[in-house]
């Protein structure tokens, strides 16, 4: 298989590079030529997204007033221009060093240690009073928070730095130093900007005339047009001027997704090209998405509309609002209007409702779900309600209005509406059964976001590797990242050849996927393909850099160094993981395993216990503990260990284990009673079947050990 980089490909690298030879000029500097969308942008969200602490941006009321938060009282006043917050009992002051948003909240940064801000834990409702705002109140009021836990205000789940100011500046630089511990963050502009979303101007700024087509060392990266999508600025001798290169839909979407998509950056620059040049979007995980992709945690439009039908038609986000106020075109169901016949969908036959019900567009088809306490946002994916899914703990639109009724009066009412019929239900968080995550793989209709997700969950399932191969070449990058991280682990000969083809993909993302599932069979790669790893290896380490802020960076750069036989090298990363995150468990159980492969198993054995004294009912290293031990010949200290990790968890692996571990001291019948009731249970792997078959032989109960055995036949099967 060959893939030649596509002119698209060879572009984006082009323009990046003359991008980091520009400067970034504020968006002041935008104003004298483009007077009219400057004050569009005035007063947006994007422009208040932060900004320093005045009587113009501060919304909160700093008089003096006190209010509690998890067993603190602080008081909110103003001293000399300063906006100060006051731990009252300890008498200690934070002054605000920048607002954080506007409406309908606005939360405020202060100095944290070692250059970090951190944001404060009581933030400002700046809704009308009518409407329950004006006042101070507690973003996690059920949580009880204290200093230490990861959401309180002075934890690092709560740094600015590294948790929401990409977003919320122009050209932000996070620069940490893992280290020490110390954050050096610059930024061009303090809010987001014009240049957040056009690229870096001073070029267009000396000399307008240049900014289309783009010319080495002058213009724009990107521009809008109105009334059409938004389209990379191609050079001159790649393209006609003006002309648009590759998929403008797309290309908007994946710009404004930069920033509205619950992604990870693996590149410094925001423009660099596709969204999977810049960042690696987060798929539909079970801790973000509801089963059927309705929107569960804050992940900010990206994810929820690529699994739309209106982004599989073309449509874009200027369609329905507008780039520089954020606002929508058309308030009401005039904004669905604009592709849509009324005369058919406004209409009693379709929406089922009475015209003095106020019943929206969206009420049914994108609903409200609400975030930090008082802002909500509607989903996306504009999908049809399915109350049938609401036993899987789905939300449902009609019995959230209809609170007086449940789901299966909706579902009758559903089906009674003419022309009904049944409707395919995506499976791919529901289901647990392969073959039916496998359909969703194979299914071409489905959106390459949802597919991507299924594979995701058919890691080691063996009949999906023809599928999954055959996706290495599929159009979508988010494909062919999906399947080679479904096909990642235990590569067969002919599955790492087909990964190598990728390592030279026009998606940075996917040469690094390629290159990390290749990791460990680096050593007998040929000289071409030794190279083009490297690259792509290259790429996937800059990119854990650039997240070093994180303990999973770290984390990742451990595993890929003990892959290659690296062990010094891992060992580094992952005590610079639990440096910045004491309770980081895998980084704590992969240290543990690579100090006792390094031959110091007593300090492995230290490093768990020191962990479980912090969290003594963590099964996780518990088990691990148990597995040190075993190396260290403890052996009665280690089948406790393992017992208390199936004990705690209930974790099948665990107790698989653990009857191993069992087994190997001599206890063979305390092992077949582990592993009898858990094939009982029909909780059960071929892995467990057999070895319990095994057992029983050894033990000489045939009989038992082939009805067993029958069970691992129909389940190879």
């Amino acid at each position: 298989m060959l893939r030649l980089r596509s002119p698209i490909f060879v572009l984006s690298v082009l323009l990046s590079s003359l991008a980091t030879a520009q400067e970034y000029v504020g968006s002041e500097a935008c104003a004298s030529c483009h007077m009219d969308t400057y004050k569009t942008w005035q007063g947006s969200h994007h422009q208040r997204a932060m900004a320093p602490p005045d009587a113009q941006s501060v919304r909160g009321i700093f008089d003096g007033r006190e209010v509690p938060l998890d067993g603190v009282t602080y008081r909110f006043e103003q001293q000399e221009g300063r906006y100060l917050i006051t731990d009252v009992a300890q008498d200690k002051t934070w002054v605000v060093r920048y607002t954080f948003g506007d409406t309908p909240l606005q939360q405020y940064l202060l100095e944290g240690e070692r250059g970090a801000l951190q944001a404060f834990g009581l933030a400002w409702d700046s809704r009308p009073q009518s409407e329950g705002g004006q006042r101070w109140f507690d973003l996690y009021p059920k949580r009880h928070l204290k200093p230490g836990d990861y959401e309180h205000w002075q934890s690092r789940g709560q740094t600015w730095n590294h948790m929401c100011a990409d977003c919320h500046s122009t050209n932000l630089q996070t620069d940490f130093n893992a280290e020490t511990g110390e954050y050096r963050t610059t930024y061009s502009e303090v809010s987001v900007g014009c240049e957040a979303c056009h690229g870096p101007g001073s070029l267009h700024a000396k000399d307008p005339t240049r900014a289309l087509p783009v010319k080495p060392g002058g213009g724009l990266q990107w521009a809008f047009r109105e009334g059409e999508a938004i389209a990379r600025v191609v050079q001159a001798a790649l393209a006609p001027a003006g002309e648009m290169a590759g998929n403008p839909h797309a290309q908007q979407l994946e710009q404004c997704g930069q920033c509205h998509a619950r992604r990870q950056r693996i590149h410094p620059d925001p423009v660099a090209g596709s969204q999977l040049d810049s960042f690696t979007p987060a798929l539909l995980r079970e801790d973000l998405y509801f089963p059927d992709g309705q929107i569960l945690e804050e992940v900010f439009v990206y994810g929820s509309f690529l699994q739309s039908k209106m982004y599989q038609a073309g449509v874009v986000c200027t369609d329905c609002h507008n780039p520089h106020s954020g606002e929508v075109k058309v308030e009401g169901d005039g904004l669905c209007a604009q592709c849509h016949d009324l005369g058919t969908y406004a209409q009693a036959e379709h929406h089922l409702h009475k015209p003095v019900a106020g019943v929206q567009c969206v009420d049914c088809h994108m609903p409200e779900r609400t975030y930090m306490v008082v802002d909500p946002r509607r989903d996306h994916r504009f999908h049809i309600p399915r109350p049938a899914l609401a036993a899987s703990g789905v939300p449902q639109p009609c019995t959230t209005c209809h609170t007086d009724r449940d789901a299966s009066w909706a579902a009758e009412v559903l089906e009674r509406k003419p022309g009904a019929r049944k409707e395919t239900v995506q499976q791919h968080l529901l289901s647990s059964d392969p073959e039916a995550l496998l359909a969703l793989v194979q299914d071409d209709a489905m959106p390459a976001i949802t597919r991507a997700t299924a594979m995701s969950r058919l890691r080691g399932y063996p009949p999906a590797r023809p599928s999954l191969s055959s996706l290495l070449e599929a159009e979508d990058p988010l494909l062919r990242m999906g399947a080679v991280r479904a096909m990642s682990g235990n590569l067969q000969p002919q599955d790492a050849a087909d990964i190598g083809a990728l390592l030279d993909d026009p998606a940075r993302a996917v040469r690094m996927e390629a290159a990390r599932a290749l990791a460990p069979h680096h050593k007998g790669m040929g000289r071409t393909i030794k190279q083009k790893f490297s690259a792509a290896l290259a790429d996937y380490v800059a990119a854990q850099a650039l997240n070093n802020h994180f303990p999973e960076s770290h984390y990742n750069l451990g595993l890929m160094h003990a892959e290659m036989g690296q062990r010094q090298k891992a060992i580094e990363s992952f005590r610079l993981a639990l440096k910045l995150e004491q309770d980081f468990t895998p980084a704590r159980q992969a240290l543990a395993q690579a100090l006792q492969r390094s031959g110091d198993g007593a300090a492995a054995e230290s490093l768990l216990r020191e962990g479980l004294r912090a969290e003594p009912r963590n099964a996780a290293l518990h088990h691990q503990l148990g597995l040190v031990l075993v190396g260290q010949k403890k052996y009665p200290q280690a089948v406790q260990s393992l017992r208390k990790a199936r004990d705690i968890s209930g974790n099948l692996q665990y107790a698989y284990v653990y009857a191993i571990a069992l087994h190997s001291t001599g206890k063979i019948d305390a092992a077949i009673r582990e592993l009898k009731t858990l094939a009982d249970q029909q909780q059960y792997t071929p892995e467990t079947l057999y070895a319990l078959v095994s057992m029983l032989m050894e033990s000489g109960r045939h009989q038992e050990a082939e009805f067993y055995a029958d069970i691992y036949e129909s389940l190879a099967r």
